[in-house]
C-alpha cells in the first residue's frame, strides 16, 4: 500500500490507498461470484438518521459468517436510493479486531470500487463511546464515487475477518463531494455528521 498523511488539528490521520487481494482471501472472481451466491444471507440496511436528520451510526448485530475457502466474511447489503445528482456514497465503521480486508461488490455484474480510506482513532469524535466492537480502537472513514452506483442498485459491503461473529457499528450516507473532497477526512467527517472531541 502507498499511504497518504494527512494532519488534523487533533490527531494524525491516515489516507491509505487500497490494495485488496491478501494470502487469507480467495481468488477476486471466485470469491465475489460465492458473495454474490450468498447475497440475501446478508442483512439489508437502510440508512439511519438522528432527530436533526443527521445520519446516525446503527449496529450491525453479528452473523453466522458466509465461509469462502476457509475465509469468514461478514457484511451487509444496501439499495442506492434515487438520486439527483449521482451523490457519492460515504460511510464509516469502528474497526473489528482481526480485520483482514473488505470491499464492496453489486447484485449481479461487477463494479469500480473502494479506492482509498482514512483511519482515526475512535477517541477523535464525541459519541463513540458506546460504538461496537466495545474497546476498538480505529473508526474507518471511506468514500466512493457516485458514478460507480446504480440507483435502485443493491450492494453488498462486506469484510473478512478471524475469529468469532460480533456486532459492528456502521453509518453511511449519500452526499456531493466530487473527486477534489472524496476521501479527504474533513469533508466525510462533516457529512456523516462526526463531531470532533474538544481538545484536552
Amino acid at each position: 500500500m502507498s499511504f497518504r498523511r494527512c494532519f488534523g488539528l487533533i490527531v494524525l490521520c491516515l489516507c491509505v490507498r487500497v490494495t485488496w487481494l491478501s494470502a487469507q482471501d480467495a481468488p477476486v472472481g471466485g470469491r465475489d461470484q460465492q458473495l454474490q451466491e450468498a447475497f440475501l444471507r446478508f442483512p439489508l440496511l437502510s440508512q439511519a438518521t438522528n432527530s436533526d436528520g443527521q445520519p446516525a451510526f446503527q449496529q450491525l448485530a453479528a452473523m453466522d459468517p458466509v465461509v469462502i475457502d476457509g475465509t469468514n466474511y461478514y457484511g451487509f447489503r444496501f439499495t442506492v436510493p434515487a438520486r439527483q445528482n449521482a451523490e457519492d456514497f460515504v460511510w464509516a465503521f469502528i474497526q473489528r479486531p482481526n480485520l483482514i480486508s473488505w470491499y464492496i461488490v453489486p447484485e449481479t455484474g461487477t463494479m469500480d470500487g473502494f479506492v482509498e480510506y482514512c483511519h482515526v482513532p475512535r477517541t477523535t469524535y464525541l459519541g463513540t463511546e458506546g460504538l461496537r466492537p466495545l474497546g476498538a480502537k480505529r473508526l474507518i472513514v471511506q468514500g466512493l464515487s457516485g458514478d460507480s452506483l446504480k440507483d435502485g442498485g443493491t450492494y453488498l459491503i462486506w469484510w473478512s475477518a478471524r475469529g468469532n461473529p460480533r456486532p459492528v457499528s456502521l453509518v453511511f450516507t449519500f452526499a456531493t463531494l466530487g473527486p477534489d473532497r472524496l476521501n479527504k477526512i474533513r469533508p466525510m467527517e462533516k457529512v456523516l455528521g462526526l463531531v470532533r472531541a474538544p481538545k484536552q
